[in-house]
């Protein structure tokens, strides 16, 4: 397999969705393609970018993500 086979093969691989605990509401995205992008979700739909887009979410989002993710929060926070 060529190495342009092998990023074919990798790129019609989907995505999934993936909750550290059940109850959390944040999905995080496992994807074959990106590595250690930290990307996330509240509903499977938009998916978020943690150091791109974290300024951007609503208040309550952002209190759902530190909520569930307080070393993550701070080290966004602080940068």
């Amino acid at each position: 397999m060529t190495e342009a086979e092998a990023l074919e093969k990798l790129k019609s691989q989907k995505i999934e969705f993936k909750k550290i605990n059940p109850t959390d509401k944040i999905y995080w995205v496992v994807s074959p393609i990106v590595f250690g992008a930290y990307e996330f979700s509240f509903n499977k739909k938009k998916i978020y970018n943690l150091f791109r887009d974290y300024h951007k979410l609503s208040k309550k989002e952002r209190e759902i993500f530190n909520k569930e993710n307080p070393e993550l929060s701070a080290l966004v926070i602080k940068n």
